[in-house]
């Protein structure tokens, strides 16, 4: 989980924080349950996200009406990867995925919390590692 982001960018700089703090990681952070969604390697980064939202349980709040805000390729040690920026009624979540090898792809919904959306005394964004 990511704690005490703020807005500073058009999209929060949420992404560039994630990113900063999971390349700081080691890799670690990829470990843990995922449930793979099987388009080809060549599919949109919106279609994988469509696809994983399609394959979550039917209680999950990802199932909710929700708004792209950005997509954006990012490198995360020095590995590839799609970020979207989500707007649910709840709050912001970013979609993180990448190609794992043909017809596969590894994805992670990233909650941003609400606590997140509030700037500390300098009024920057301070990242922090997102943990269990």
């Amino acid at each position: 989980m990511l704690t005490n982001l703020s807005a500073k960018e058009e999209d929060g700089g949420y992404i560039d924080m994630l990113v900063a703090a999971l390349n700081e990681d080691g890799g670690w952070w990829k470990n843990g349950l995922s449930q793979p969604v099987e388009l080809p390697a060549d599919a949109k980064a919106e279609d994988v996200l469509k696809k994983a939202i399609e394959i979550q349980p039917k209680d999950s709040p990802h199932r909710a009406e929700y708004k792209i805000l950005k997509v954006r390729k990012v490198a995360i040690n020095d590995k590839p990867y799609v970020t979207i920026l989500l707007e649910y009624p709840t709050g912001l979540v970013i979609f993180l995925c990448d190609s794992q090898f043909e017809g596969s792809w590894w994805n992670r919904f990233i909650v941003i919390p609400n606590e997140a959306k509030k700037p500390n005394k300098s009024g920057q964004a301070t990242p922090r590692k997102p943990s269990d």
